[in-house]
């Protein structure tokens, strides 16, 4: 039992250095859950890891996001993102870009220990370039795009995965994160038993 704990407070230790380079956050009871901050500045460091993002949508377009920006939205419980966008229309091969912005909650996969984008939900589509018919055209081809690469792409991404040899001293603890939640100072991770049910933001 004894050696159960130090493994637990070991392997939280581990993760919080990772994380964030600084000691564990808050008082953790032996053998009991521990709290992980990644604060804003964090968070937009591993997300931009994932970028530029290029996919094709729909047959009919390429895509390029880039230059992704993260803000907490605590009183929502939800992340505000903009990404750069750049397309290239496939037909007749019009070039367009503009500025895409969304929102998402966060999940926890279990499988993976990942913390991956949930629910994302499209809030705007700002194009560039001049107004009038062409640009309305466009822009309707645009918001059909950016909605298929919010529903195909970016839902479900991963912005962190707890790498290997430190997944699996969790693992050995008996540990894993459990629940995430949103708070005006970063993304909360709760490191607990793994037999705790894994939950999304509440």
């Amino acid at each position: 039992m004894k050696r159960r704990q130090l493994l637990r407070t070991s392997a939280i230790a581990t993760l919080t250095a990772t994380l964030s380079g600084s000691a564990l956050l808050g008082c953790v009871a032996v053998g009991g859950p521990g709290t992980v901050t990644l604060s804003e500045a964090e968070l937009n460091t591993l997300l931009a890891r994932r970028f530029p993002l290029s996919q094709r949508v729909m047959e009919v377009a390429d895509v390029n996001a880039s230059a992704p920006r993260l803000t907490l939205l605590p009183e929502r419980r939800r992340l505000a993102l903009a990404v750069t966008l750049a397309m290239r229309e496939r037909l007749l091969g019009k070039r367009f870009g503009g500025q895409l912005a969304f929102d998402s909650a966060l999940r926890i996969e279990p499988s993976d220990m990942s913390l991956r984008l949930r629910d994302v939900q499209v809030q705007s589509l700002v194009m560039d370039g001049p107004a009038g018919a062409a640009a309305d055209a466009a822009g309707g081809l645009a918001n059909r795009v950016a909605r298929m690469l919010a529903e195909r792409v970016l839902e479900d991404m991963v912005i962190y995965t707890v790498d290997a040899p430190r997944a699996a001293r969790l693992r050995q603890a008996g540990l894993a994160p459990t629940e995430v939640n949103i708070t005006s100072h970063g993304v909360e991770l709760t490191v607990a038993p793994a037999s705790a049910a894994s939950r999304s933001v509440r």
